[in-house]
């Protein structure tokens, strides 16, 4: 009888230790589930701009090895949706001034990280053309370039380092804020789009003998 009792007291006890070992388990299952939620909504809330300040402060000593030897004049920040404009109207005039110019289409290095190729194009060249469009201010990733010409200009403490040309009817207000201090051309307008290449050419060459002589000094 007493042997009877013991094992169903033992009986018993393994259920509720069982018992307790999957509840706790249950517990951490569903602790682990929250923390994926949580770790998944915070990447999906600083989105690729936290991501950039972050790979900025990783990449911050390359680039500042990188800048003293600017690889090219000028990185083209375009949507690939105006690839076509680029191609026929801004890239031929660039040639014809025979300057090195980075396009992501042509020069980005096949499996590096898409924002260190960002990183390496703008910190490796003297001055940031923004062509601005409907496509431009709806993609991240020309936010994020622009953001790090931005981040380039602060850097360098020089005058502006950025220009920008309106090549559709975008509203003015839509643009972003960090466009309103930089110098804007507008291929829209008729009347400016009979002289802007000239206006354009003028400001960019001034920029780039600017950045080449800091670099000289630095």
């Amino acid at each position: 009888m007493h042997q009877i009792i013991t094992l169903k007291w033992h009986k018993t006890n393994v259920l509720k230790h069982r018992f307790k070992c999957h509840s706790s388990h249950t517990s951490l299952s569903k602790k682990g589930t929250l923390l994926r939620l949580n770790v998944s909504f915070f990447i999906s809330l600083i989105g690729l701009t936290g991501m950039l300040k972050w790979s900025f402060f990783c990449f911050s000593d390359s680039l500042q090895d990188d800048q003293e030897n600017s690889k090219y004049d000028v990185f083209v920040s375009y949507s690939g949706r105006d690839f076509s404009w680029v191609q026929e109207h801004f890239l031929p005039l660039l040639d014809s001034y025979h300057l090195k110019y980075c396009i992501h289409s042509r020069d980005f290095e096949p499996g590096k990280p898409v924002l260190q190729n960002m990183a390496d194009s703008v910190f490796g060249s003297h001055v940031t053309v923004a062509i601005i469009s409907s496509n431009y201010v709806t993609s991240k990733f020309c936010q994020e370039e622009l953001n790090m010409a931005v981040c380039k200009n602060k850097a360098e403490k020089l005058p502006s380092s950025v220009l920008a040309v309106r090549i559709d009817s975008i509203n003015r207000k839509k643009l972003p804020k960090i466009l309103r201090r930089t110098t804007f051309l507008d291929y829209v307008d008729s009347n400016e789009r009979q002289t802007w290449d000239r206006r354009l050419m003028k400001h960019l060459l001034s920029k780039i003998e600017i950045s080449k002589s800091w670099e000289k000094d630095v």
